[in-house]
């Protein structure tokens, strides 16, 4: 009966540790789910201006560019005339025999300065007014800081280690409804009724997501990294999304004309991608932030858990306890100065991810991923607008 009752008092114990263990590391999730939705809302807004400034330019430039043709149309008839005039001054000089002396003539200075005018034109020619472009207009070159600013505070969003890909993702649509709601009260255009309807869908999608997206409840470092990536479903989900991605580049240039969804279908996928590398990408950048600048978090690992008493002894490393109360284990200790948690157990992984693969194969999946979408984007552009049917 005894160990019967300390068997029920400890169990009772390690069930009460657990619950607090839980909350607080549910206290924790919501904290950091807060911390990555404003992020992401605010470089979202960022970038929607920074492409309304833009816009603004362009409409600008096709202004001035019209204005330019019309003064070239106007300097090329000037030129003409010009040109004439001194051709038929010379024409007339040679029929009367007298084309030597034509300048001496009176009231021949008149002829003279239009054939120096007409020679001089000719000569800087390629000195004319140059073509007005984007490149020249301070508002431009402040939308294009804009949009980099937001895709920086994007990527910051991904880093934080307790928000979910999936939320930052769907967050970005709010994006849109900014787009719509500077297009109609900056830029004049005209507010249409499916306009107002897709905005309401993706207020109600934005919603959803945001609600019952689940909640990380640990740091997505490199070891668990590794881990949900080399799990089955994970697996099984990549290989169809690379094969999807294959097929639908051989179809969709041959079918992509004739529905929009076929070139958003290769669009998302390649998407999806770009997420979950720049989600591991950001989140190693950021633990690996903390622990150069955080003096509680080690940077570097602090026990080489590979080797044993006399190997650590060898390679002039200390066997000592890792924890400050018993129960002791003991481990090879690399660092002189260890640092403990709360707990005063001591931290035995460092916070730098620098050594792991999975950043650098993340960096490379994000950036081809994101370079296949800007070079197939013009295309698909040019394919749309000239069959002129999704718009009509």
């Amino acid at each position: 009966m005894y160990i019967n009752k300390d068997y029920d008092v400890c169990l009772e114990e390690s069930e009460r540790l657990c619950d607090e263990i839980g909350n607080a590391e549910e206290e924790e999730a919501k904290t950091g789910f807060s911390w990555g939705i404003g992020a992401s809302l605010v470089a979202d807004i960022i970038i929607s201006v920074g492409l309304a400034l833009q816009k603004v330019a362009h409409m600008r430039l096709e202004r001035q560019k019209k204005s330019f043709t019309a003064t070239r149309s106007h300097l090329s008839i000037r030129k003409t005339s010009r040109s004439k005039l001194a051709s038929s001054t010379k024409s007339t000089a040679e029929n009367a025999g007298d084309f030597d002396n034509v300048y001496s003539m009176p009231g021949s200075n008149i002829e003279k300065r239009a054939s120096a005018e007409s020679v001089s034109k000719e000569g800087s020619k390629d000195k004319g007014p140059k073509e007005p472009t984007v490149f020249g207009m301070p508002v431009w070159w402040l939308g294009l800081v804009m949009v980099i600013s937001g895709e920086i505070g994007n990527f910051a969003a991904y880093g934080d280690p307790l928000t979910p890909a999936s939320v930052v993702t769907a967050v970005g649509c709010v994006g849109v409804i900014a787009n719509a709601v500077i297009a109609t009260v900056f830029l004049k255009e005209p507010f249409r009724k499916r306009d107002l309807i897709g905005v309401i869908t993706v207020c109600v999608g934005v919603t959803f997501v945001v609600a019952f997206a689940p909640k990380q409840d640990s740091v997505l470092d490199a070891d668990r990294f590794y881990y949900l990536m080399s799990q089955p479903g994970a697996i099984v989900t990549l290989c169809f999304v690379v094969a999807a991605i294959i097929v639908l580049y051989f179809l969709c240039p041959k079918y992509g004309h004739k529905h929009v969804l076929w070139n958003l279908s290769q669009a998302s996928l390649i998407g999806c991608l770009t997420v979950v590398s720049s989600k591991a990408m950001s989140t190693f950048l950021n633990l690996t932030l903390v622990g150069a600048f955080n003096p509680d978090v080690p940077f570097h690992d602090q026990v080489d858990q590979g080797k044993d008493e006399e190997e650590c002894e060898d390679a002039g490393h200390t066997w000592m306890a890792l924890s400050k109360d018993p129960p002791f284990e003991y481990g090879c200790v690399t660092v002189d100065d260890p640092k403990y948690d709360d707990d005063g157990e001591l931290i035995q992984e460092g916070a730098s991810q620098l050594t792991e693969w999975a950043l650098y194969v993340s960096l490379v999946i994000m950036i081809a991923t994101a370079v296949s979408q800007a070079r197939r984007r013009p295309r698909r552009c040019r394919r749309l607008c000239r069959r002129r049917c999704y718009f009509a």
